[in-house]
């Protein structure tokens, strides 16, 4: 019973997720905080999906690109803070870099290492999981160091439309869809197309 519960939780938030990252990206698409947080609604669904029990053994190297696209998250979390709270953030290459050596090292360590009790299984694990509490501080810190700066009009105005629709969204039919380009550059832009609708 409580297994069965937690599949079908598992497989809920997956596609609410997923759902997410898709319509973020179809109406938000050319905006970085808007695919940065697409690609972490992905990781979680990810996340959710590969910490499972028993998903390592039912899928065996299937696995792994599940895998892949969670252990990267933690980073993608501090992009994503950086995109929402510094309107002048961009994302660089050595950002895919290093999202690629942390996957990279999330899969050698399930993948290979754990299943045939590698010494070097420990370390390597003890390494991602500081990279998951340093990327989660930092996270935290970019949100704290600019809190002052977002208390702007316009990002008001976004919380204050986003807060008084969440429970209507249910019971209101959705309102009219506007196509117009946002532009990217501007600051909070992002914020004043959503509270626009």
């Amino acid at each position: 019973m409580i297994h069965t519960a937690d599949q079908l939780l598992r497989g809920g938030a997956c596609l609410l997720l997923a759902l997410l990252a898709a319509l973020v990206l179809r109406d938000h698409g050319r905006v970085a905080a808007a695919w940065l947080g697409s690609l972490f609604a992905a990781g979680t669904a990810a996340f959710a999906l590969c910490s499972a029990p028993g998903i390592h053994a039912l899928l065996a190297w299937w696995s792994a690109p599940i895998f892949a696209g969670a252990s990267g998250n933690n980073l993608v979390f501090w992009l994503f803070a950086r995109a929402l709270f510094d309107d002048g953030f961009r994302p660089r290459l050595w950002h895919a870099v290093l999202w690629l050596a942390i996957v990279a090292a999330g899969v050698i360590e399930v993948v290979m290492l754990e299943p045939i009790f590698s010494s070097a299984a420990a370390p390597l694990g003890l390494a991602l999981t500081a990279q998951t509490v340093l990327f989660a501080l930092l996270g935290g810190v970019q949100a704290v160091a600019t809190w002052r700066g977002d208390v702007v009009e316009a990002r008001r105005g976004c919380a204050c439309s986003w807060s008084a629709r969440r429970p209507s969204i249910s019971l209101s039919p959705p309102a009219p869809v506007s196509r117009a380009p946002v532009q990217a550059r501007e600051p909070g832009a992002w914020c004043r197309s959503l509270s626009s609708r």
